[in-house]
């Protein structure tokens, strides 16, 4: 067979191929252009396609029909594989939202059960020296004397400054406290110095223990007449009795003491034993004898802590380690 008949034949039999592979109708393959050409072929008296050459043609082409066919299916296979991966993901994805939903409505659940079982009762209790004011470091620098001394005066600007910090300090911690509670400063000095200092270097506290009602106690005056070992007993007994005053079933009290001794922490346990029920004691030491600088610093941590130390469901004892200056 000469050449352009057997490209004649092979387009005639892959048309003819791709019809069967398509799956057209017996009667659409009785038309198809293979058949029709075929007949045109014979009719013409080109000869006949040999048997073998035919059939040889047949397989080759419908192998190629088949091979495209087993690609369109893979390919097919390849998006419902993905597809799959893609619904298996989806899956995995809203699985995990549905469990963060779980686990944080539990942790809502669980964190109003603590508040629940909280008692609704806070009282805040200061310390003075050296918790609010540095007395210690005003003294030992001679910061008291510079409000008299025209030469110490000239020279305390910087120190002067942070005294306002300070001043600024102790007012927004107070105000912080006295939103949750009953709020004191209870100080073991003489009657009168926590006035007399405020007024002369803390003048924003000052005006704000006047406006706020917060009742400044000493504990020296108001129990010196009582026979005692130590003068931590003095607050041992101002707790008690402030605690008796503003909570007379003395049960379920969250007491929050804030001071710079060992003494303080003594005389919060003291008189944290005498309450019952759902009580809680919650003591921060600050650090002993601070610069005005370290004294601000604690005193802005312990404000903007001041909600979750109000809200722990437990007793504790905190010693706040002394920022450098």
């Amino acid at each position: 067979m000469c050449m352009p008949q057997y490209r004649e034949a092979r387009i005639a039999l892959r048309d003819h191929a791709e019809a069967i592979a398509l799956g057209w109708t017996m009667a659409a393959k009785a038309r198809c252009a293979t058949c029709l050409r075929q007949q045109q072929l014979q009719r013409a008296g080109a000869g006949k396609t040999a048997p073998g050459l035919k059939d040889a043609l047949h397989r080759e082409l419908l192998g190629a029909v088949c091979a495209r066919k087993a690609a369109q299916m893979a390919s097919s296979a390849t998006r419902f594989h993905y597809a799959k991966v893609m619904d298996e993901l989806m899956d995995q994805h809203a699985a995990r939202l549905r469990r963060l939903e779980l686990e944080q409505a539990s942790r809502q659940e669980q964190q109003l059960e603590l508040q629940a079982r909280l008692p609704r009762k806070a009282v805040f209790i200061f310390d003075f020296d050296d918790t609010l004011m540095a007395t210690t470091y005003f003294e030992r620098t001679n910061m008291f004397a510079m409000s008299e001394v025209p030469a110490l005066r000239r020279n305390a600007d910087k120190e002067l400054a942070m005294m306002q910090m300070l001043d600024r300090a102790v007012v927004d911690v107070l105000r912080a406290s006295a939103q949750y509670g009953e709020t004191l400063i209870v100080t073991n000095a003489g009657a009168g110095w926590v006035e007399l200092a405020s007024s002369q270097y803390l003048p924003r506290l000052k005006q704000f223990l006047l406006d706020s009602g917060i009742r400044v106690i000493s504990a020296r005056s108001s129990y010196a007449h009582i026979p005692i070992e130590s003068a931590s007993e003095w607050k041992v007994e101002c707790f008690s009795d402030q605690l008796r005053s503003l909570f007379p079933a003395m049960a379920d009290v969250n007491m929050l003491v804030f001071g710079d001794s060992i003494g303080d922490q003594y005389a919060a346990h003291c008189s944290f034993a005498k309450l019952s029920g759902r009580s809680l004691l919650k003591f921060v030491k600050f650090a002993e004898r601070p610069t005005p600088s370290q004294l601000v610093h604690q005193l802005t941590v312990l404000r903007d802590n001041l909600p979750s130390l109000v809200s722990h469901p437990a007793s504790f004892d905190v010693n706040v380690t002394k920022p450098t200056a």
